[in-house]
């Protein structure tokens, strides 16, 4: 991920879509030859042609795995759909564009202790989502002082909500195939079905051993969670135990 473009994640949402809409509409060229170049689109557009389908990596959603699965490497990166989207309107419409969530109160510990841990692994976290995860202390202040409040359009991209990714303006979904990572080995027979590939093999990458994500919520902090993440749970089906 480039400087220019973990700028442009730090902008709030609603004013990205009002920004982009602007330039869309005064530099359109100009503006996606922007977009390209910055997500290093136009390098592995080839290969996402060849595979026949596009995967918006929804972050924590085992994009890093699937990406590995589709492509053999992992793909460009945390971007939205209306961000894939706008870089080859053409293109977007004729691939099979692919999403995959998960239980909002299971991606939100997994995203936690990702953060929190990264300085004893491998994986490579923003150094200002670091700190501001850290300077919690633990997990429970981290969703009762933090979550409960923060405008989710301005939130860390690794704690944004499922539907940003996956849906435009407007809140309709505009990706073709959404898998869930509950069922993520019947799901990724689907799309190898959809793809006419005799099969997709699934690397297990970034696991953890942490145990139940249920065990660590009191009600309080459950409810919190509900309440912030909602649209994701009312979209893709989700309540605390499944």
């Amino acid at each position: 991920m480039t400087i220019l473009h973990k700028a442009w994640l730090v902008i709030p949402r609603q004013l990205r879509l009002d920004i982009r809409r602007v330039l869309v509409a005064v530099f359109p060229s100009r503006f996606t030859e922007w977009l390209r170049n910055d997500m290093g689109f136009g390098a592995i557009k080839k290969v996402y042609v060849e595979k026949g389908c596009l995967l918006v990596h929804v972050p924590k959603t085992a994009g890093t795995s699937l990406g590995k699965a589709l492509y053999g490497f992992e793909g460009i990166g945390h971007y939205t759909a209306m961000e894939l989207r706008d870089l080859s309107p053409e293109l977007y419409s004729r691939l099979f564009v692919i999403g995959f969530v998960r239980n909002p109160w299971d991606r939100l510990v997994s995203a936690y202790f990702f953060v929190v841990q990264a300085e004893s692994s491998t994986v490579r976290v923003d150094k200002n989502t670091k700190a501001l995860v850290d300077g919690y202390g633990s997990f429970r202040a981290f969703v009762v002082e933090w979550l409960a409040s923060v405008d989710m359009r301005v939130a860390p991209i690794i704690f944004r909500p499922q539907y940003f990714f996956l849906c435009d303006e407007n809140e309709k979904l505009i990706v073709d195939f959404v898998g869930h990572v509950e069922t993520i080995d019947e799901d990724v027979k689907k799309i190898a079905a959809q793809l006419g590939r005799e099969h997709i093999v699934l690397p297990r990458i970034n696991q953890s051993s942490r145990g139940s994500y249920r065990d660590y919520f009191d009600e309080e902090m459950r409810d919190i969670v509900g309440r912030v993440y909602e649209k994701d749970i009312k979209f893709f089906g989700y309540g605390f135990d499944g």
